[in-house]
Parts: C-alpha cells; sequence; structure tokens
C-alpha cells in the first residue's frame, strides 16, 4: 500500500523504456574533474572555518560579518558512498570569446502628460506587458542604437547589453502599433526614453574565477554578468514574431505547424516550448534548458470560445469574465489596413471586462440591463451627428463604439440611446446572437463595446490562471513524457525554438558566443535505500522490509506506534439534487458497513479504534452548497475524547475544494476536532483495502503515532535523541487570486529522534509576495516548547533546519534577516552558554535541472528516469558552493525532478571532529535517508520530510483561505485568526 507524496510508483511489470544517447555516451569533462579535485586540496590545506555558534545572539553583525569573510560555507568534500554511474544533464556547455565585453545599459521609460509635457511618474501608468516592449523595439529603431545592428540586445523591459559602448541616450518615441508605418494623427502617446550606462563586464574575467582553485578569489560583478548573459540568451525569442516568450525564460513557438500543442478545452490549447537559464559550474558556464509546457488562449473566433467556456463551466459570466480579462483580440468588422510592404496590419483590442451596471461617467453613460449583458442589453448614447456610434472619447479611434457623453457638455441631448444590437445591424448588417455577452475593450470610465462576432482571439497568449480539475487532467496527460523523449525534444527542438543556431541568430557570431548543443554527461552515485522498521512481533523480534526501488508495501506489519482513538464518527455530506445518490435507511446501513470495514482495517495496521458513536439523526446529510449551515450543526456532533475529537467526512468528489475547504477552516481552526476527509466514490468501492489503508496512515498521524521508522544508525547526528529537524516554507498568492491575498509561513519541526511527528504553526507574512519569513522567532519558540515536553524537560542540542522556496537571489537574505530571528528564539529559551548549533539546508524543487539514465542497469523501468537514490554534486555545481542534487523517489509518471539541497550555513556537521569522516556524504545520505520517513506514504519522496510537511502546512492554511486565494474578486482581508489552529489540534499534525 502506498499512497501521495512527491513521485511514486504503482506495482506491475512495465515496457522497456528507450535510452537518450544509447552507444555514444562521452565521458564527463576530465578536466572539469581534475579542477574539482584541486580545489578541494586547496581546501583542506587551509584552516577550518571560524565557529559561528559563538556569535552575539542579539547582534546580527557578527553574522553579516562571518558571511562576508564565507560567502557561504565552503563545500567539505565531494561525495564517494554509492554506487558511481554517468548522468546526461539537461545542460548545454556555452563557449564564450573570453575578449568579449557586455556594456550594461538601464532602460527608463515613461510616459509624457498631454497638458505640460512632463513625463508621468512610475505609479501613473508606466507601460508595462506587451506595450512595453512595443515601445522598446521602437527605442532599437532610434539611429542612435540601430547603426549598431547586432552589436544590441535587450531584455525588453528595463536593460539593454551592448558589445559597444553607448553614449547616454535621452530620446522621445512616439508610438506606433506593430506593422505601422506611421502613428496615428490623432490622441498619440509620447514617452521618454533613457537609456544609461550601468558598468562594463569581461567574460574572461567570469571564465578565470570559474577556473580559480583560489579559495579567496571572487568576482564581485558575476550576478551582472550571468544577467547580462541571460539577455543575450533570451533576445533571439522575445523578439521573433512566432515565438512567445511570457516571464523571464520560457520560449514556447505559437505557430501550430512549429508546435507541439493539444487542446485543453474552454478556449485554451496546451503548447510544448522550453526553458533556459545560464548557470555556472566548475571550470565552465553552462546553459540549463529544459522541456516546458504552458497554457495558452486558443487563436480562434472570439465567439467560439465563450462558447467552449461555457461547455466546460456552465453559464457562470463572473467567471468568464475573469477568463477574457487583458486577453487581446483582433477586430474583423472594419476595412482592412496594410502597410507599405503589403503586410495586413491588425486592429488589436484587449479586453477589459464586460458590460457591467456602471460602467462610464456623466449624464449619457451606457445603459446596461445587467451584468455581462448582450447586445440587446447594451445602449451607448448616439449623437445625431456622430457617424461612428457616437462621440469619440478619450483614446478612442475611429470606428470604435464607445458610448456618447463623455466628451459633450451633459445638457447636450441632440442624439438618442442605441442598442449594440441595433448598431450592428445598422451600420455593419450583422446580426448578431442576444444570447452572447459583449465585451467591454475600453476601461470602465471610458467602456467602449464589442460583440463578440467581431472579434478574434489572437495566438500566443499565455494563461497564467489555475487550471480546472479537467484542464490540469489534460494538461499532465499532455505533459508526461518519458526521459527520453524529453532529452530528444531538448537536443533537436530546444536549440531551434530557442534561436541557438548561428545561422538564424546571427548575433550569436557578433557578441563571440557559442552553444554546443549536446547534452553534457556528469559523474553521479546510487545510494542504497534504507530498511524500513515497523511494530515488533509478539515475540520481540524486528519487522523490517526493503524498499526495493523506493517503494514498499504494508502487508503483514503494523505501525511502530499505533494511536489510540476515543469516540469517533462519521458523516456523508452529498448534494441534495444529485438523484444518482441512494439515501434512506438502506443507504445509511451501506455507509456504515463501509465505515466498519473501514475501522478493521484501522486497526489491522496498528490503531486502536472503537466502534463509530452512532446518530440519532443519521450520518448521511444533504446540503444545498458548500457552506450549507447544515454541515457545521452536523460536525459539532462529533463525541467528546480525551484523545481529541475525530469525524471521518465524506465529501461528494474531488472537484468540491470549496466545500473541503469549509470544512477543513470549521474543524482545524473554529471547532478543534480532527477530520479525515474521503470521496464517496472511492471510499465507497468494494474490496476497497489499499484506499482504507492509506486512509490509515493519515489518521495515525493526526493522533500522534509514528508509522515507520528506520534503523537508527541511518539517521545520523539525530540518533542521539538531541536533534530537532525544522521544516520552513512559504506560499505566495498565485495568478487569480484575490488581490489582497496574503502570503502565509509555516514551520514544522520534530518531537523525537525517530522522526513520526512533526506538528506545524501557521503565520500571516507582514507582506504579500514576500519570502522571507518575519515570525521566526515566535515560531521557532513554540517548536521548541513542544520538543522540551517530548524530551524530559531538555532542548535540543542540534537544529537541523530544511528550508524550503528560496531562490538563489535571496541566499544572502536567509542570514541576514532568517538567522538572526532563529537565533533570538534560542536567546529567548536557552541559558547562556548553552546555545544550540545550527544549520540550514535550503531544499529547491521549483529548478529545471533533469537527469537521464546512461544504460539500462542505471534506469527505473517505470518512467525511463534515474534509480531512486541518484544523487550529484559533481559536473554542474561550483566547487566553492556544498550542494547537490539528490532524486531520492521513483517518478509516478514522466521524468523525474531531483531535488536540489544547499548548505547556507553550519554549525553541526563541519563542527563534528571526526576528520575522517566524510561530511558531504553525511550530509547526502542522511538526507536521502529522510526520504523514507515521509509517514503519509510507503515510498521514498522527492524531497526530505521536513520540507514536505511545511509545504503541505502551507497548503492546508491556502484551504483556510480559499476565499482569497481561489478567486480574483475583491474578498475581506485576511487576518491571524483565520489561520490560528484551534489549540486542542495544535500539537498534532492536523494538515497531513
Amino acid at each position: 500500500m502506498y499512497r501521495g507524496g512527491r513521485g511514486g510508483a504503482r506495482g506491475g511489470a512495465h515496457a522497456p523504456k528507450a535510452i537518450f544517447g544509447l552507444g555514444r555516451i562521452p565521458v564527463p569533462d576530465g578536466t572539469v574533474t581534475a579542477l574539482e579535485d584541486q580545489y578541494q586540496k586547496t581546501v583542506k590545506a587551509e584552516q577550518d572555518p571560524p565557529d559561528l555558534g559563538a556569535m552575539s545572539l542579539d547582534d546580527n553583525k557578527p553574522v553579516r560579518k562571518a558571511q562576508e569573510n564565507l560567502a557561504l560555507p565552503a563545500r567539505p568534500s565531494y561525495g564517494t558512498q554509492g554506487r558511481k554511474i554517468t548522468l546526461w544533464a539537461n545542460y548545454f556547455q556555452m563557449i564564450p570569446d573570453t575578449r568579449t565585453l557586455l556594456h550594461r545599459h538601464s532602460i527608463e521609460v515613461k510616459k509624457i502628460g498631454k497638458e505640460d509635457g512632463s513625463s508621468e511618474g512610475a505609479s501613473q501608468n508606466a507601460p508595462s506587458g506587451k506595450k512595453l516592449q512595443r515601445i522598446i523595439e521602437l527605442l532599437l529603431e532610434e539611429p542612435r542604437i540601430s547603426q549598431y545592428g547586432d552589436k544590441i540586445v535587450t531584455d525588453f523591459r528595463s536593460m539593454l547589453i551592448s558589445t559597444v559602448p553607448l553614449d547616454e541616450i535621452e530620446t522621445t518615441i512616439t508610438y506606433r502599433a506593430e506593422l505601422e508605418d506611421f502613428p496615428p494623427t490623432l490622441r498619440q502617446e509620447n514617452y521618454t526614453i533613457w537609456v544609461r550606462h550601468d558598468g562594463t563586464v569581461r567574460i574572461g574575467d567570469l571564465t578565470s574565477y570559474l577556473t580559480s582553485t583560489d579559495t579567496n578569489a571572487t568576482y564581485p560583478a558575476r550576478l551582472q554578468t550571468v544577467q547580462a548573459l541571460n539577455v543575450f540568451l533570451r533576445h533571439y525569442a522575445k523578439a521573433h514574431r512566432y515565438t512567445a516568450a511570457p516571464g523571464k525564460a520560457k520560449s514556447f513557438p505559437t505557430r501550430p505547424r512549429d508546435s507541439e500543442n493539444a487542446s485543453l478545452g474552454a478556449g485554451l490549447v496546451a503548447i510544448r516550448g522550453f526553458f533556459s537559464s545560464v548557470r555556472l559550474a566548475t571550470a565552465r558556464i553552462l546553459v540549463n534548458i529544459n522541456v516546458s509546457n504552458g497554457a495558452f488562449y486558443r487563436q480562434s473566433a472570439l465567439k467560439d470560445t465563450v462558447q467552449s467556456h461555457g461547455k466546460e463551466n456552465g453559464i457562470d459570466l463572473k467567471k468568464l469574465q475573469s477568463f477574457l480579462k487583458l486577453v487581446r483580440v483582433r477586430t474583423t468588422h472594419l476595412e482592412n489596413r496594410s502597410n507599405k510592404l503589403g503586410e495586413d496590419i491588425p486592429r488589436v483590442k484587449t479586453i477589459f471586462g464586460l458590460a457591467v451596471p456602471g460602467d462610464g461617467k456623466g449624464n449619457r453613460s451606457p445603459k446596461i440591463k445587467s451584468f455581462g449583458a448582450g447586445p440587446d442589453g447594451v445602449e451607448f448614447f448616439k449623437y445625431d451627428d456622430s457617424e461612428s456610434g457616437g462621440q469619440k472619447s478619450k483614446g478612442q479611434k475611429s470606428g470604435s463604439q464607445k458610448p456618447a457623453g463623455q466628451d459633450r457638455d451633459n445638457t447636450d441631448t441632440s442624439g438618442r440611446y442605441v442598442s449594440v444590437y441595433q448598431w450592428f445591424q445598422t451600420k455593419y448588417k450583422i446580426n448578431l446572437d442576444p444570447a452572447y455577452p459583449v465585451v467591454n475593450v475600453g476601461n470602465k470610465e471610458f467602456p467602449s463595446y464589442l460583440p463578440v462576432e467581431v472579434c478574434e482571439v489572437m495566438r500566443g497568449q499565455a494563461y497564467n490562471k489555475k487550471l480546472s480539475p479537467n484542464q490540469t487532467k489534460k494538461m499532465i496527460n499532455f505533459a508526461v513524457r518519458d526521459a527520453e523523449r524529453n532529452a530528444k525534444s531538448i537536443t533537436d527542438m530546444g536549440p531551434q525554438v530557442v534561436g541557438w543556431h548561428s545561422q538564424v541568430n546571427t548575433k550569436m557570431s557578433t557578441f563571440g558566443i557559442n552553444i554546443n548543443t549536446q547534452l553534457l554527461t556528469v559523474p553521479g552515485r546510487i545510494l542504497s535505500a534504507p530498511r524500513i522498521n515497523y511494530d515488533a512481533r509478539p515475540d520481540g523480534s524486528n519487522v523490517f522490509t526493503s524498499a526495493a526501488s523506493g517503494t514498499w508495501n504494508m502487508r503483514d506489519v503494523k505501525f511502530v506506534q499505533g494511536a489510540r482513538l476515543g469516540p469517533w464518527s462519521f458523516v456523508e455530506f452529498y448534494w441534495h439534487d444529485d438523484k444518482r445518490k441512494a439515501t434512506g435507511q438502506q443507504a445509511e446501513e451501506h455507509l456504515l458497513v463501509k465505515v466498519r470495514q473501514f475501522a478493521s482495517v484501522m486497526r489491522v495496521s496498528g490503531l486502536q479504534v472503537p466502534e463509530p458513536t452512532r446518530f440519532q439523526q443519521g450520518h448521511m446529510c444533504p446540503i444545498t452548497s458548500s457552506i450549507d449551515g447544515s454541515i457545521v450543526n452536523r460536525l459539532r456532533l462529533a463525541p467528546a475524547s480525551q484523545s481529541g475529537r475525530f469525524m471521518l467526512v465524506i465529501i461528494p468528489n474531488k472537484a468540491d475544494s470549496e466545500l473541503y475547504n469549509h470544512v477543513k477552516h470549521l474543524c482545524d481552526v473554529k471547532l478543534g476536532i480532527f477530520t479525515q476527509c474521503a470521496v464517496s466514490q472511492t471510499f465507497m468501492k468494494d474490496n476497497n483495502v489499499q484506499t482504507w489503508a492509506n486512509i490509515a496512515l493519515k489518521v495515525n498521524l493526526k493522533f500522534g503515532g509514528t508509522n515507520h521508522s528506520l534503523d537508527k544508525t541511518k539517521l545520523g547526528v539525530i540518533q542521539h535523541g538531541e536533534t530537532m529537524v525544522v521544516g520552513i516554507d512559504v506560499t505566495h498568492p498565485s495568478p487569480g487570486s484575490a488581490k489582497n491575498a496574503p502570503s502565509v509561513a509555516a514551520m514544522v519541526a520534530s518531537k523525537s529522534k525517530t522522526l513520526g511527528q512533526f506538528p506545524a504553526i501557521l503565520k500571516l507574512q507582514a507582506e504579500a509576495k514576500e519570502e522571507m519569513v518575519d515570525s521566526l522567532t515566535q515560531m521557532l519558540d513554540t517548536r521548541l516548547d513542544i520538543w522540551k515536553a517530548n524530551n524530559q524537560d531538555k532542548l535540543p542540542k542540534n537544529i537541523l533546519v530544511y528550508r524550503d522556496g528560496v531562490s538563489e537571489a535571496q541566499y544572502d537574505l536567509v542570514l541576514e534577516k532568517e538567522l538572526p530571528l532563529l537565533r533570538k528564539a534560542c536567546f529567548n529559551k536557552y541559558p547562556a552558554g548553552e546555545f544550540p548549533k545550527m544549520t540550514i539546508i535550503v531544499v529547491g524543487k521549483r529548478h529545471h535541472t533533469r537527469f537521464y539514465p546512461t544504460c539500462k542497469k542505471d534506469q527505473d523501468t517505470k518512467s525511463g528516469s534515474p534509480l531512486p537514490g541518484t544523487v550529484v554534486d559533481r559536473g554542474i555545481t561550483e566547487s566553492r558552493k556544498w550542494d547537490f542534487f539528490l532524486q531520492a523517489h521513483s517518478a509516478l509518471q514522466g521524468t523525474a525532478r531531483p531535488a536540489h539541497y544547499h548548505v547556507m550555513f553550519d554549525e553541526i556537521f563541519r563542527n563534528d571532529k571526526q576528520e575522517s569522516e566524510n561530511f558531504a556524504d553525511t550530509v547526502e545520505d542522511l538526507t536521502h535517508n529522510m526520504c523514507y520517513l515521509y509517514g503519509r506514504a510507503t515510498k521514498a519522496v522527492s524531497i526530505c520530510p521536513p520540507a514536505y510537511y511545511a509545504d503541505l502546512a502551507c497548503e492546508r492554511a491556502r484551504r483556510y483561505l480559499g476565499r482569497l486565494f481561489d478567486t480574483d474578486s475583491d474578498q475581506d482581508s485576511a487576518t491571524a485568526a483565520d489561520i490560528t489552529v484551534h489549540q486542542d489540534l495544535r500539537t498534532r499534525m492536523f494538515y497531513i
């Protein structure tokens, strides 16, 4: 039995997967390996770093001083444990001309005001997105820049890179749309642009730094050089008409003939593209390139898009408005325009929303019958002398249908109201369908309405909001491919899409940059899986099970520590109008049979479980909405229990996220009831032992049990019972969330040396999208109290922190901001002179590094990925940093993603005086073994449990705040009370 988690696998036979590059495997670069080894010899010959544990706790100056002296902890060694293998890595080598100088220039753009000709500030409609990109395209045509041709690249946002120095430039650009020969004669938009020199970097200085074995060598312009190289790397895709480059690092071919794509339904299409980014490694500059799959609006008639959206979502006009907001459309009802080259110039509009009562201003505002009204329900005021649908107002172009009245004296009554339906029938001889809403392509104050019949959705527009469950399923089906196919796409299609062939990208030769589009090989190792411990047999002998391929089962074994449940009960919520749902006494009895069978499975697994408590009102509860009052009334019936109140809650289906969110918030925050939710269709199946056993894993954890353990020798320093393991993560609002949605931080920490329990605490961040946690002192205070209560009133001597979610650009901030806050908690709790040692390891999971096996024996036959336990700390890493990639799990499907671990701060391992010990092996092996201790699955997971549990706790916080995270409409702001867990649940794993 097994369930959940990142990665994982199901049993059964699997057809062999192809091996990428079989028969032509280059040996990993020996020069790189030699340089790595030489650097290690230099490190070992020098003194150990100072003891950072002696630093003042109430002054972070020593922390900053140590950081300046050490940067990050030096790599103590390379790992040696495990069977040695060779792997492909999704990296190309960049081969630059070391003589090349890259001149960095900042770009500042401000719109010129109408009255005084002054430039507007950044907060006053500063251009962004497509508008900003087009302005910079026009800047590149300015003679003082265009004269340099291929010697200039830009990110089309704020930076310009050149191989020649540019004088400071201040110029005025008059906006004109793409393909237009001249700006419009009326309502021109003018922008002032400043181009300022921002420094020069020499590529040779970077390569010299990367090949140096001097441990004191530094390169202050490291980030600036990498940034400049990334601008060069991505310029081609951003400038190419038929490539979409949303964000900073992704490129997607948008013409169907050039791309692999699949329909997602509801007006969206999935497109396969590529992520690319410059990475630095020992002795060389690399380019990380990976397959990336994105959702885009399908190029089609807007009417078809609305119809497709309706099939998926029903008639939900608010959801439709959110879906269409900021979508660019091409209008089709006006005469075509052409430029001097005979190219068609599209008339492009951007959808602001649907027609809404209250649009416009003044006495002649539009008349809107209802939200999302159709063409016969939207009327604008047409003045008698207006031939184009009324007086043109602010920003209106000839031929648009903007309501009149905004620019007229409100006493002028020489006109009449005309519906959009009437106007298009009279003016353009187009009969409109009144069942479809019109769209507003103006704004709230100055609306301009168009019917869907005259609009076409333009291609290449990324969809950045949350996909529906059905679309997510289709996206997964499209995206999931075995390792060999992804590797082949990278080498065959990647360079073409991103533009790394000098034949098509002439800037490569001008900049003196070449990219070898052959994947690199790197040395790796496969670590042995630990044995899994379960409850001892009656004769006292230990029970072990092996974890072949990173998975195992619980057949004939019991939890290491089974929890005791007190009185408990159950309820099934179902929709009152679900005609397929059986109700009545017979259905109640059938439900009771299934629940009793589930209770039996819990007992077999090792839980002590009494018979469920029966309710006089029955256990099947019809509801009319996800916040039906009967929900809380039924949940309140959970019987009192010294071990904690518990209710098994059966819900209609997985798509009922609002119902699930409501149940969890009520019980976790308001009522103090442990709940275990299950989907009716899954829970009620016959012969359902595996599903029930998987649920039992979670119930045991919620009530303080430990599902399985490892031999203590596999946990290194943790085995002595003096090390508390901590996980920290932060979750942020996603695209599609409300504007006032907060960021939430979570901290989990172990209670004992078995690592079976990790209670959590949640805190709102002071600012949304702030990654550095500002409540760490209070959060760690509470974790230390729980440890002390469970360890004979003793505090831990070591605190090992796994910090999830920190980007490389924020590494310094972990030491500058978070470390002092953690130390302050220790200052509050520990006697003077007894402060604990601390190590902080950042866990990276949102990266794009992938590995591919080079031979069959090193391949996971289920997915074609490397075998579980694969670790890489050479070839694509830097000698000066202590990091490694670890793929502990077996991928359920697709290409496995390894976790990237980076030691940011270390007092625990390097201060161990066992000089013969390889500290790299110690950390890699400990982290790998912990991946087998994830409590709610019988398999190794892709990131170590402390970080994983913190991620789950963050996800639970998102459930509590579903009203903010799951909608983009304005909502009441979150408060601390919204995520403060009930006191009866705080010392348990309520979030599992």
